[in-house]
């Protein structure tokens, strides 16, 4: 982990340090790390080594939970149903 710190002080991604993580080491699988291991790591420290805060290229993302339930997307406030519409149009 020392290994991924030192990488990201230098200006490396994520992305970058897993690649190169994989290249370096291809036979010892215990040194690979997926970009999201390193994000989560990194985001760990960040709390303890405000230096780190620095070299992240963009702010860090605020992740949401999904929530499941019922879509909103679509729905007409107080609608009316065409059978509800008055007599006079009929005859339009």
């Amino acid at each position: 982990m020392q290994d991924i710190k030192r990488r990201f002080m230098q200006d490396h991604s994520p992305e970058q340090i897993a690649g190169r993580l994989k290249l370096e080491y291809p036979d010892q699988k215990e040194k690979h790390a997926s970009t999201e291991l390193i994000y989560q790591y990194l985001y760990s420290l960040v709390s303890t080594e405000s230096a780190l805060k620095a070299h992240f290229r963009q702010g860090q993302k605020k992740r949401h939970k999904r929530l499941s339930g019922k879509d909103k997307r679509g729905c007409i406030p107080n609608r009316k149903f065409i059978d509800e519409r008055p007599k006079i149009v009929e005859e339009k």
